[in-house]
């Protein structure tokens, strides 16, 4: 089974590499996206962002496995008003895996995935970014190491599909549809 989702996830790319080639993106919204997504990030940093009319939230637990303790997770929301802006998903379960989704009007513009080493000195094992345009990827960018094949249960996922499952929990928690 693990054999053919790794040859399905093989065709998959390849077939998406190759529609890239034909399809022309337009580079500004890439550029537009990344400086949001920047922007974001800085207002996420701020020490009181309730004084620009911004909230943030933290949801946080912990991970077991047969009542044991082994690892933990944290959800950090940038909002405005009932407007979700960045959500960022980080846990350290055998590798500290950050998902970051960047919002617009409550759509998913861009999606960020990295897997970091657990060392002291955390090293980028594995960094993905993908940019939307109504639903659609307009690009992506893959950068990993070798070694990250021993997670592929880390990375085997759809990064657009689990943004909007973010954004619906989110909506959920301030009543909005």
């Amino acid at each position: 089974m693990r054999h053919f989702l790794k040859f399905i996830t093989t065709t998959l790319l390849t077939i998406s590499f190759c529609n890239f080639l034909f399809a022309q993106v337009d580079s500004s919204i890439i550029i537009e996206t990344k400086n949001y997504s920047k922007y974001l990030d800085s207002l996420n940093k701020l020490d009181h962002p309730q004084n620009f009319g911004l909230a943030t939230s933290i949801a946080d637990g912990i991970i077991k496995r047969d009542d044991v303790i082994v690892g933990g997770f944290g959800i950090y929301t940038l909002s405005k008003g009932d407007t979700a802006l960045r959500i960022e998903y980080h846990d350290n379960l055998d590798i500290n895996i950050y998902k970051t989704y960047y919002y617009k009007s409550n759509k998913l513009i861009f999606a960020t995935l990295e897997l970091q080493t657990e060392e002291t000195n955390a090293k980028t094992i594995y960094y993905k970014e993908e940019f939307y345009n109504d639903r659609n990827i307009i690009w992506t960018n893959t950068q990993k190491e070798k070694s990250v094949d021993n997670y592929f249960d880390k990375t085997n996922f759809v990064l657009f599909e689990d943004g909007l499952k973010y954004l619906d929990d989110f909506k959920k928690d301030n009543h909005r549809r």
